[in-house]
């Protein structure tokens, strides 16, 4: 996959340019469904190091860079709400559902899709995605993985991907190979961002380790 790297000045220009006027309207899907098997809880409630749940904290961070949010699942966040009636099949027919609901009220110039379990996002590592990737689908990468959780879904791609009849397995990253824009940036390689923040939280020793750092 293709990795990305943007110079410090020209992101730090781009997002002050972003923190005024809306340099685009966009969405954003909050996926709190699934099964949360590996954590053995609701992931969506668990309290972070600051207090707060974990869907309060990706419920404000999206609220801060998208005009409008659905969440598909656990109906916590306080906006609209679509149930998660595929709660056997993974993220990838969640996210789905998610960009069918959010499309129906009206077109977006992007789609954030974001995990509730995102312990440690802000609005500003949201936004860098989007300048970063220069308006393209972008999925950040941690230490060589892909974080399908935390990830933005340009207006082109959203319309491929709900022009798509099937897809070839259930896998995520199947979502983002059908956008045909999809740009993958290595966050280690960023000096402006902080890798932690695009980290989602599944297990256990995941969520002990945030109460260490």
């Amino acid at each position: 996959m293709m990795l990305w790297r943007l110079s410090l000045e020209l992101l730090m220009a781009s997002l002050a340019k972003m923190r005024s006027p809306r340099s685009g309207d966009f969405g954003a899907v909050i996926l709190s469904g699934g099964r949360s098997s590996r954590m053995g809880q609701d992931k969506a409630l668990l309290r972070t190091p600051s207090g707060k749940m974990m869907i309060e904290i990706v419920s404000q961070a999206a609220s801060l860079v998208a005009s409008y949010v659905v969440e598909v699942g656990g109906n916590y966040s306080g906006h609209d709400y679509v149930a998660d009636r595929s709660i056997h099949e993974g993220p990838l027919a969640a996210s789905v559902a998610g960009l069918r609901a959010i499309t129906s009220k009206r077109l977006f110039d992007g789609i954030f899709v974001l995990a509730c379990d995102l312990a440690s996002i802000d609005s500003d590592a949201l936004k860098s995605l989007v300048v970063l990737s220069g308006g393209c689908t972008v999925v950040p990468v941690v230490s060589g993985r892909a974080q399908y959780s935390c990830s933005f879904i340009s207006a082109s791609g959203v319309n491929r991907v709900l022009g798509k009849k099937e897809f070839r397995s259930s896998k995520w990253s199947e979502l983002y190979e059908a956008t045909d824009d999809v740009v993958y940036l290595d966050v280690d390689l960023e000096p402006n961002l902080v890798p932690d923040a695009f980290l989602d939280v599944d297990t256990p020793s995941e969520y002990t380790s945030l109460f260490h750092t």
